[in-house]
């Protein structure tokens, strides 16, 4: 797992939609995530995996709604549990997906699934009853990254995404989508989905009741976080240059045992430039360390590779819209 990346502040509001909708107040909510509503101001503005996990859980116990009281009927608490418990006994990823939809038909109307075969690939259709439109996104979003995480955490080994179905329009956020599914997002579709290739069908359950409960334990912040299994291209350079004290392009080429241009060839099949990736590193990175740490923002600015402090801040707030000290103080 990557340990530093972020979140777009958009995620926290979305998941607060019950709360907005019946102008209920959220404060407490916030400040027991260790979110300041004042960053709510600043679409650039991100957060923590283990902040919005926070944010999530807190809901959750608030609302006993696992589907944070944006879907009708609610979700009851260990809903979750229940469905991966039972995943768990299974043989193969195809014995997981026809025992979920199985399960849930006689848990819940508010979610179902349905697996088709079509030709050489896998269409995983779900229909989500949201409580209104707005919240279609965020529970779509959730929903598909849950039912793809998960199934590949218990074959221990990534399910290659060849498409995700999203059915609305295309959204503000939608740069986000890289960092969720890695791999090319379709709008409008008929209904949610998620495509994949035929023979990942029969990956093999891999995981122990043991460590069923360990992950369980880290939910729901282990979703938020990159699957290490099978990394792509752009992955393995973001690991490369998390891990290496000198992260050029010639470094990290060396490191992956390719020239340079075979590895900005490999990149632009993937739709993105190492300099792009090590601007996500260096603000995903920078974040940690100013909003949960107190390491001054002189050594951030030292620590990540930048001579003169005035330079990481022009940088910094160009990522985000804010200077870093008044990022760090947006936290307090």
């Amino acid at each position: 797992m990557q340990k530093n990346h972020t979140i777009s502040i958009h995620f926290a509001k979305a998941v607060l939609g019950y709360f907005t909708h019946n102008n209920i107040d959220t404060n407490g909510l916030l400040s027991g995530s260790g979110i300041n509503s004042k960053l709510f101001k600043n679409p650039r503005a991100r957060i923590t995996p283990r902040q919005l996990s926070q944010l999530i859980k807190a809901i959750s116990a608030k609302l006993k709604d696992e589907f944070l009281g944006l879907a009708s009927p609610v979700m009851p608490l260990g809903s979750f549990s229940l469905l991966a418990r039972n995943a768990l006994h299974c043989k193969t990823l195809f014995d997981v997906y026809k025992s979920t939809e199985l399960a849930l038909r006689t848990m819940t109307p508010s979610l179902s699934i349905n697996l088709k075969i079509v030709e050489n690939q896998v269409h995983v259709y779900f229909t989500i009853k949201h409580g209104d439109t707005k919240h279609e996104p965020i529970l779509t979003e959730l929903v598909l990254l849950i039912w793809h995480r998960f199934p590949s955490w218990l074959a221990n080994k990534r399910i290659p995404l060849l498409a995700v179905g999203l059915p609305y329009e295309r959204t503000n956020h939608e740069n986000e989508y890289d960092l969720m599914f890695s791999t090319k997002v379709k709008f409008n579709t008929d209904k949610a989905m998620l495509v994949f290739p035929l023979h990942c069908l029969d990956y093999s359950c891999q995981r122990s009741t043991e460590e069923l409960a360990a992950y369980i334990g880290q939910l729901p912040e282990y979703w938020f976080k990159r699957l290490e299994f099978d990394e792509s291209i752009s992955q393995q350079c973001l690991r490369h240059i998390s891990s290496l004290p000198c992260s050029n392009m010639e470094v990290v080429a060396q490191k992956m045992n390719c020239s340079v241009r075979t590895l900005r060839r490999n990149l632009t099949t993937e739709n993105t430039q190492f300099k792009s990736i090590k601007a996500q590193y260096l603000r995903d990175k920078s974040i940690h360390l100013i909003t949960e740490t107190p390491t001054s923002i002189e050594e951030i600015a030292r620590i990540l590779g930048y001579t003169e402090a005035s330079a990481f801040s022009r940088v910094f707030k160009q990522w985000t819209g804010s200077s870093p000290r008044d990022y760090r103080n947006s936290f307090e």
